[in-house]
């Protein structure tokens, strides 16, 4: 009787764990998911003319994902923008913790130096957005610039 009960276990237990690894592949899947869909919805609110609350200072990120900033209406630079997740070159040279799915980055990457300019999206939406830039202490604020509507006749 012993073993049966022995070999009754060990079908018990394998099933426990493959149903506990089974809910972890989903849970792990479903998590995932909805972080690129926070993504893919930070990609589409980046999208327009962004001028910072201290000043001069604008962004102009189009859809093809190139950005350009000013600083008192005189073009800086250009770049190639994308948005990505802590696990990525940005979460990495700021060491935060790179499963935590909450935080996200905006990547610069210049078109004539290509140097990376890594800023943490501190909050995106329809008006406003706040970036920290990586070793800066202050986040900076912008406010999305509203196209100007011409009233029809």
């Amino acid at each position: 009787m012993k073993l049966l009960r022995i070999g009754l276990f060990k079908k018990k237990t394998m099933f426990d764990f493959k149903k506990i690894f089974l809910f972890s592949m989903l849970f792990l899947v479903v998590n995932e998911k909805l972080h690129s869909q926070n993504i893919n919805s930070e990609r589409k609110l980046i999208v327009g003319t962004w001028i910072s609350t201290e000043g001069d200072w604008v962004f102009i990120f189009d859809k093809d994902s190139s950005c350009k900033e000013y600083m008192a209406k005189q073009l800086i630079s250009k770049y190639y923008y994308k948005l990505t997740p802590a696990n990525s070159y940005c979460g990495k040279i700021a060491k935060v913790n790179l499963n935590d799915e909450s935080i996200s980055y905006l990547q610069l990457n210049n078109f004539e130096t290509k140097e990376i300019t890594c800023y943490e999206i501190n909050g995106i939406g329809t008006k406003t957005l706040s970036i920290t830039e990586y070793m800066m202490p202050e986040p900076a604020l912008f406010r999305r610039k509203v196209a100007k509507t011409i009233p029809k006749k």
